[in-house]
């Protein structure tokens, strides 16, 4: 059985032609070469009508193109920068947060170049303490106060480990643990904006939890050098990571702290409750071995 989506889920259409990209975080990306990728392209069944989700059309993708899916008005991965400052709020609309210009950001937008929602964990990190102090817990999406912002009119354009061709390069990656059958998210891991690997932890708050879910920062690394290919997004980080594998290598005169990650096999998933069938999921392997899913 392949995975239906809705174009904002975060798998997608393949980019024509084969494309290997290395430098360290803030750098960008270097010119393509031609590697093999007969054994890295999956494909999956992608919703193109979200009014008849029986309307498919089969698509490739890669670790190039885990967040490929457009147009880009329903991909919640496409990056831009902000030219003014804006306001943002959480879910219940009684707190805001204003952020400066220049701010890099991703989220859901219309047709007309108005960001809809934010992607809380892939804002810079400076920035995700302000807003999460601020509006009281660590949700993963706000939403901005203005409807008619325009921000997604600015594509943000730098190649660095964070954002490939205006989209973030991997998606939101939940820890893959015997439930990931289930579409249960214990941990989550983002690249940043400003090129950090982070990892939040699920924390449910409320007496026994009634008031929803959040993810609490449990750590984070700088990338120091990342390495993008079909078949694999390879990151050497600064440091070694809670909740993370890494492997300790060697990277010219420093110890660096490697996390490779690569497509695994698939598997069924379906509701908790009652078993039926809501798609598939993709193993993420990392270093080797099955961690992350999507």
């Amino acid at each position: 059985m392949r995975k239906k989506l809705l174009l904002v889920m975060a798998v997608g259409a393949a980019i024509t032609g084969t494309m290997v990209s290395q430098g360290t975080a803030l750098a960008k990306t270097s010119s393509p070469q031609n590697m093999s990728s007969s054994k890295t392209t999956h494909t999956v069944e992608v919703v193109i009508d979200s009014k008849n989700p029986e309307k498919t059309v089969t698509e490739e993708f890669d670790m190039t193109t885990l967040t490929g899916i457009g147009p880009d008005d329903h991909n919640m991965w496409n990056t831009y920068k902000t030219t003014k400052p804006f306001k943002i709020t959480n879910e219940f609309r009684h707190k805001i947060v204003t952020l400066p210009a220049g701010t890099v950001v991703s989220g859901l937008s219309d047709s007309n170049g108005n960001l809809k929602t934010i992607n809380n964990m892939s804002i810079s990190t400076k920035k995700q303490k302000a807003i999460f102090s601020k509006l009281g817990y660590n949700k993963t999406i706000s939403y901005p106060v203005d409807q008619e912002n325009g921000i997604a009119k600015n594509k943000y354009l730098r190649n660095t480990a964070y954002s490939y061709n205006s989209r973030e390069v991997i998606p939101t990656l939940p820890k893959k643990t015997v439930n990931a059958q289930y579409g249960d998210y214990p941990a989550i891991i983002n690249v940043t904006a400003d090129n950090y690997l982070t990892y939040h932890s699920l924390k449910r708050y409320g007496p026994d939890g009634r008031y929803g879910i959040n993810y609490a920062y449990t750590s984070a690394s700088k990338i120091k050098k990342f390495i993008r290919t079909k078949s694999s997004l390879t990151y050497y980080l600064a440091n070694p990571m809670s909740g993370v594998t890494t492997k300790r290598v060697r990277v010219g005169k420093h110890y660096r702290y490697r996390v490779k990650l690569t497509i695994g096999k698939s598997f069924g998933m379906s509701e908790k409750y009652n078993g039926d069938p809501i798609g598939t999921g993709n193993t993420i392997n990392n270093n080797g071995k099955p961690e992350f899913y999507f």
